[in-house]
């Protein structure tokens, strides 16, 4: 899930590192809570991205996204 977030989404990243009460307490990790950015944007948005790289092979990737907001 967070390989498809664009970073341009996100407002603030917290680290939780002791968890209240009301969350689960299993394992001795923490939580990555991310607060995302509200668009108040109206209308029709789209975000189109690319991506390219070579490792062992080359990797080419892309991804589109369409949105219609109303008030």
């Amino acid at each position: 899930m967070l390989n498809g977030i664009s970073v341009a989404k996100i407002e603030k990243i917290e680290l939780i590192t002791t968890p209240p009460a009301k969350y689960d307490a299993e394992g001795m990790g923490g939580i990555i809570h991310l607060n995302m950015i509200q668009r108040e944007d109206v209308g029709t948005n789209a975000d189109f991205g690319l991506t390219a790289g070579i490792n062992a092979r080359e990797t080419l990737g892309a991804n589109f996204n369409l949105n219609q907001r109303k008030s």
